[in-house]
């Protein structure tokens, strides 16, 4: 992977309901770039977070991290672009269980391991679900695609952080 990579990085659980949205988005957008390739993307996912995601991010450029986000009253489906400090209610990039996604940057940095220059989550509001359940809501699976194709969009513009006002990915329901 050369400096210049752009990591898509989807996160969730599968067996989670809506939980499992970024792998579904990042699924999505997998298709997408079959279809309609956009050089240096690559898109990676992961169900654990914590240390698993240090290879996955190792020598990106910059990167994108798709997860949901567990709010009081969720619009399921709606988008945010958040910094790594600023994405409460997501246990894979805070950590709950296991390292966050900004201490597993850090720790590859002491490694000597180049990490993404910049990262922004696309965080997904999700409807909370039956503790097992291996599909997402109806309401956010509906959006999966129209998510894909507009982070496609700003990936194939070149845009790198957070998306310009008005383009379809700012905080939409």
């Amino acid at each position: 992977m050369t400096r210049r990579t752009r990591v898509v990085l989807g996160l969730g659980n599968p067996l989670r309901g809506d939980d499992g949205v970024g792998l579904a988005v990042a699924a999505a957008l997998s298709r997408l770039l079959e279809r309609k390739p956009i050089d240096g993307v690559r898109v990676v996912t992961s169900e654990r977070g914590g240390l698993e995601v240090l290879p996955l991010l190792a020598e990106a450029g910059d990167a994108v991290v798709v997860d949901c986000l567990e709010v009081e009253a969720p619009t399921p489906g709606r988008v945010h672009w958040l910094s790594l400090d600023g994405m409460p209610g997501s246990p894979r990039v805070q950590g709950e269980h296991e390292v966050s996604l900004a201490e597993v940057l850090q720790i590859g940095r002491v490694l000597g391991v180049e990490m993404p220059a910049s990262i922004v989550v696309l965080a997904i509001e999700a409807q909370p679900g039956p503790d097992i359940d291996d599909r997402l809501s109806p309401a956010l699976a509906a959006r999966v695609e129209r998510i894909a194709a507009l982070l496609h969009q700003h990936l194939s513009a070149g845009a790198g952080g957070r998306p310009a006002q008005g383009s379809g990915l700012e905080a939409e329901g």
